[in-house]
């Protein structure tokens, strides 16, 4: 995760570095993509760079973003398992991890352990955030990142796949 100064200085560099000459108004609206990936997205430099790369072949800034948004996210959904992929489905489609689990154990035998080590990769790869539950009947609740809230895009990703999935 990086600051919205990390993120201008590295899409600065890269441009620079790629030869190409921008305008002071180029520079500005690099300036708030890097604040917008930094605000809105978790600071991910690779969708800053992506929106970088369409708004100075042309593009419209807020397409630009939606744009670099949805290939990243196609991206890290592309390079996961099916165990992974189908885990991050599952936990988006139920209510809790129980359930979840349950849904999982239609397609994979898999343990609780194994459960939830995937769950920490989804984790750390951004595509999640754990929290602990406040409510009684459940010891946790996973909340989508931003870019993934949509679950049919992950749907769309595992039906590619040949997995059926409501």
């Amino acid at each position: 995760n990086y600051t919205a100064d990390e993120i201008e200085k590295i899409l600065l560099m890269r441009i620079e570095e790629s030869g190409a000459n921008i305008t002071h108004e180029e520079a500005d609206e690099v300036k708030e993509i890097a604040k917008t990936i930094a605000d809105e997205y978790r600071g991910d430099v690779r969708i800053a760079l992506r929106a970088t790369a369409h708004y100075l072949s042309g593009k419209d800034l807020e397409y630009a973003i939606i744009e670099a948004i949805k290939e990243t996210v196609e991206h890290t959904l592309f390079s996961m398992d099916d165990f992974d992929l189908l885990t991050l489905y599952s936990v988006l489609k139920e209510e809790n991890t129980a359930d979840a689990y349950r849904f999982l154990r239609k397609f994979y035998d898999r343990s609780k352990p194994t459960f939830f080590s995937a769950l920490r990769y989804l984790q750390a790869a951004g595509l999640i955030t754990i929290v602990r539950s406040a409510s009684k009947k459940e010891s946790f609740k996973i909340l989508p990142s931003p870019e993934i809230a949509d679950i049919s895009i992950v749907a769309d990703a595992l039906r590619a796949r040949g997995i059926p999935v409501e």
